[in-house]
């Protein structure tokens, strides 16, 4: 019984972690792996939670991501206001990691895409900012 057992553990471990993504402002960080990710042509669906970040109004966000995730190409959508009333779609990064950008007093949705085939993205992650006065 324990065999059949070591071996899922076994072929479990052989899974590529997905590249990551970390969003950090002042002191405070979070890192995601991928929410959705295609690899070799097929779909893995990843952490299903979107990570939040408590943020100052006004304060830097920094976003760093993985080296393989910056050799590919991604990009970076910002929703801000309760009723999506503002929106910034980035150009594509190619070799780069790191992007800044301030906050407003709104909560904030962050999703980073990585570059796929045609315009359906290879990854998607996904980070929600809530601002905070502590």
């Amino acid at each position: 019984m324990l065999a059949p057992l070591v071996a899922v553990g076994v072929l479990a471990a052989c899974q590529q972690p997905t590249p990551g993504v970390t969003l950090q402002s002042g002191s405070r960080v979070v890192r995601s792996s991928a929410t959705l990710y295609v690899r070799d042509g097929k779909q893995e669906t990843g952490s299903r939670s979107v990570k939040a970040l408590a943020v100052h109004p006004g304060a830097l966000v920094n976003i760093d991501v993985d080296r393989s995730l910056s050799k590919k190409g991604w990009s970076v959508h910002i929703t801000t206001g309760s009723d999506n009333s503002s929106t910034l779609d980035s150009a594509v990064f190619r070799g780069q990691q790191h992007f800044s950008f301030s906050v407003g007093s709104d909560n904030t949705d962050v999703v980073i895409s990585e570059q796929g085939t045609g315009s359906t993205p290879a990854g998607l992650w996904a980070f929600t900012l809530q601002p905070t006065l502590q």
